[in-house]
C-alpha cells in the first residue's frame, strides 16, 4: 500500500456482524457481573457498608463525566496505519480491563479502613479501563454498514449476543460460586470471576480482529481533515451537544433507563435472598425471559424499524410499556365495605368511594404517582394521603397493614407472594356506562318471555345505575 492510498472500507458480512457482536459478549459478562453482585459483594464480602459503596460507586461516575469525553476525543483523533482508530483500544484495553474486573472482586487482608481505599482505588481503575474499551466498542457499529436498516440489524444481534452473557450471569454464576466454596467464601467470587475475565478479554480481542477490514487507516485524517472537515474541539462539541434538543432527550432517556437498570440489578439478589427466602435460583427464570425476548426481536426488528422508523419504533415500544404495566388497587382483607364495591363477588370497586379513603401513594415525580394523581382528578376529588413512599414494595406493605390504600403495579403482587397478605383489585378511571334500548316491529306481538326478559333487563340495569 502505497502512501497515498486509502484503503477500499467494505461492507460488512452476515459473519462480520456475528464475531463483531461476541464483543457485547465480553461486555455484558463483564457488565452483568458487576451490576448485579458488586453490591453485595462490597456489603456482604468486603465488608464495606452499604453507603460507603454508594459514594464509590457516586464518585467513580463523577470520574467518568470526564474522562468519557476525553477519551472520545482520544479516540476520534487516533488513526493508525496498523490497526486503524478503535481497534487498538479494545486489543490493548482489553487485558488491563479483565485484571481490573479480577481486582474487583478480590479481598485483600487489610484493616476495614484500607478496604475501604482498596474498593475506591479498584472501582474507579475499573471505571478507566471499562471507558477506554466500551467507548470505541459502542462507536464501532456505525462503521461497519451505511445502510440504516443493516444497522440496526447489526445492533439486535450485538443487543441478542450481550443478553446471553447476561444469561450466562444469571443462570450460572451464583452456582459457580457455590461450586468453588460458597457465597459467603471471597476466594469463590475470585476463582469464578477469573474464568469469567479471561473469556471475556479473549473476546475482545475476537471481535476487534473481525473488523480489520473496515477499521482501517484513513489518509485524509492523517494530513490534518477529518472525513467532513476541519477537526472540532472538545467546546465545540459540547456547544453541539446542547443545543441539540433530539440528541439531549436520546441522552436522557438513556441516562434514566441505566439508572433503572442499574438500581434493579443491584437490588436483585438482597430481594431473593432475604425477602423470597434465600431463592436466589429464581434470578434464572428472569434471564431466561429477557433472553426469549431478544431472540423474538432478533427476527423481525430491522423490519420494523425499516417501515416506522426509528423515532416512531421506539415511541410505539414505550408507548406499550406503558400500556402493558397494569395498576391494581391494594388493601387489608376486610379494609374495604360494601359501599366500595360495584361488583364485590368480582372484586369490581366503586373507584368514586375507594378514592375518599386515605392513600399511601409514591413521592411526587414517579410516573405511577402521575397517574394516580390522574385517576383523582377524574373523579373530581383530592386524594386523602396518608403516607408518600418511595417504593411500592413499601406501600404494599403498609396497605396490607390496614393503614390505607395503594395502587401499585401488577408485577409487585407477584414480587410479594408469600408476604404480607392483601387482597388486589382492579380498578378503571370511572365505570363506562351507555344508553341500551330494546327495539322491536311496531304492531309486533310481544309475548310473555319477551316481556318477562324485558323486565329483568330494565330491573337489573335500574340496580346497576344506582351504584354507579
Amino acid at each position: 500500500m502505497t502512501g497515498n492510498t486509502k484503503p477500499m472500507r467494505t461492507e460488512c458480512t452476515e459473519k462480520d456482524i456475528w464475531l463483531f457482536s461476541t464483543g457485547n459478549i465480553a461486555n455484558c459478562l463483564i457488565f452483568n457481573m458487576v451490576g448485579l453482585y458488586i453490591m453485595y459483594y462490597y456489603t456482604n464480602i468486603l465488608g464495606v457498608s452499604a453507603a460507603v459503596a454508594g459514594t464509590i460507586f457516586m464518585v467513580a461516575r463523577l470520574v467518568d463525566a470526564f474522562t468519557d469525553p476525553l477519551m472520545g476525543m482520544v479516540v476520534d483523533r487516533t488513526n493508525t496505519r496498523r490497526m486503524g482508530k478503535y481497534r487498538p483500544f479494545i486489543t490493548y484495553g482489553a487485558p488491563f480491563l479483565g485484571i481490573a474486573f479480577v481486582l474487583l472482586f478480590t479481598t485483600p487482608n487489610i484493616s476495614p479502613q484500607g478496604k475501604v481505599i482498596y474498593a475506591y482505588i479498584s472501582y474507579i481503575f475499573y471505571s478507566l479501563t471499562w471507558t477506554c474499551v466500551q467507548i470505541p466498542q459502542l462507536a464501532l457499529p456505525i462503521m461497519l454498514s451505511n445502510n440504516v436498516a443493516r444497522r440496526t440489524r447489526i445492533q439486535a444481534v450485538f443487543q441478542f449476543c450481550g443478553a446471553i452473557a447476561g444469561l450466562v450471569i444469571q443462570s450460572y454464576a451464583l452456582p459457580m460460586i457455590e461450586a468453588c466454596g460458597g457465597q459467603d467464601n471471597p476466594l469463590a467470587w475470585t476463582k469464578v470471576i477469573v474464568g469469567y475475565s479471561v473469556a471475556a478479554t479473549v473476546l475482545f480481542i475476537l471481535s476487534a480482529l473481525s473488523v480489520k477490514n473496515l477499521d482501517v487507516y484513513e489518509f485524509h485524517a492523517a494530513n490534518g481533515k477529518s472525513a467532513g472537515g476541519n477537526k472540532v474541539s472538545l467546546s465545540q462539541v459540547v456547544n453541539a451537544v446542547f443545543k441539540n434538543r433530539a440528541l439531549m432527550c436520546v441522552l436522557l432517556a438513556y441516562g434514566t433507563d441505566m439508572f433503572a437498570s442499574q438500581i434493579t440489578n443491584s437490588m436483585r439478589i438482597y430481594f431473593y435472598k432475604y425477602n423470597m427466602g434465600g431463592r436466589t435460583d429464581l434470578m434464572v427464570w428472569f434471564g431466561w425471559v429477557g433472553t426469549i425476548a431478544s431472540v423474538l426481536m432478533l427476527f423481525f426488528v430491522g423490519s420494523y424499524v425499516k417501515k416506522l422508523g426509528k423515532r416512531w419504533g421506539i415511541a410505539l415500544v414505550e408507548a406499550l410499556c406503558l400500556v402493558c404495566s397494569v395498576v391494581v388497587l391494594v388493601a387489608a382483607p376486610e379494609y374495604l365495605k360494601e359501599e366500595h364495591f360495584l361488583d364485590r363477588e368480582r372484586k369490581i370497586v366503586n373507584w368514586r368511594e375507594v378514592s375518599r379513603l386515605p392513600l399511601i401513594t409514591l413521592n411526587k415525580g414517579h410516573a405511577l404517582r402521575s397517574c394516580v394523581d390522574v385517576l383523582y382528578k377524574n373523579a373530581g376529588l383530592k386524594p386523602d394521603i396518608f403516607l408518600e413512599s418511595h417504593s411500592n414494595m413499601l406501600s404494599y406493605r403498609l396497605a396490607a397493614q390496614g393503614l390505607g390504600i395503594a395502587v401499585v403495579p401488577e408485577i409487585t403482587l407477584e414480587l410479594m407472594e408469600g408476604s404480607m397478605k392483601a387482597e388486589a383489585y382492579h380498578l378503571s378511571e370511572s365505570p363506562i356506562t351507555w344508553e341500551v334500548q330494546a327495539l322491536y316491529r311496531e304492531g309486533c306481538y310481544i309475548g310473555q318471555v319477551e316481556q318477562a326478559l324485558l323486565d329483568i333487563i330494565r330491573t337489573t340495569l335500574a340496580a346497576h345505575k344506582k351504584k354507579l
